[in-house]
């Protein structure tokens, strides 16, 4: 197991990064993802990646579960 690396980080600029990724993939299943992010979040001491694999995680169940598509 990799050890956690935190660092002070932005929950928004993590979950933008993670929609880049995913985006097109959601598109191609007719999904659009809509980001409501709240602008005045304060940085948060956590692991980048991990806090990202988690996002990315949630968001390709959230796409899988989607059959129909959606937003």
């Amino acid at each position: 197991m990799t050890p956690s690396r935190t660092a002070p980080a932005s929950v928004n600029d993590i979950i933008d990064r993670t929609v880049q990724l995913l985006e097109k993939q959601a598109l191609v299943r007719n999904i659009a993802i809509v980001k409501n992010l709240a602008p005045d979040l304060p940085p948060l001491e956590l692991d980048k990646n991990k806090i990202q694999q988690v996002f990315s995680n949630l968001m390709i169940n959230a796409c899988e579960a989607m059959s129909e598509g959606g937003l």
